[in-house]
């Protein structure tokens, strides 16, 4: 949930067209978001996609080494009942 709160921030403050403060964006679609024009330019996007991608690949790595951990203790419950 605060997740998409913060992408939709983003998302909302680097648009084009105006923001919130009324502050007028790039007058024509050929000019699009400045940020996003600096960053193609100087190859800084190839950086931001390099993270993003690190990010997700240690989430999901993360995520099964949690969930192998899960399954063991699963496995011992089951075992801990049976002995019962």
């Amino acid at each position: 949930m605060i997740m998409a709160v913060i992408v939709g921030w983003i998302f909302l403050f680097l648009r084009n067209g105006e923001d919130l403060l009324g502050y007028p964006g790039p007058g024509s679609a050929e000019e699009g978001n400045v940020l996003m024009q600096a960053m193609a330019s100087n190859g800084l996007i190839f950086v931001v996609l390099a993270v993003s991608l690190s990010i997700w690949f240690l989430l999901v790595f993360y995520l099964l080494k949690l969930e192998k951990k899960i399954s063991l203790l699963e496995k011992e419950i089951q075992d801990v009942k049976e002995r019962k």
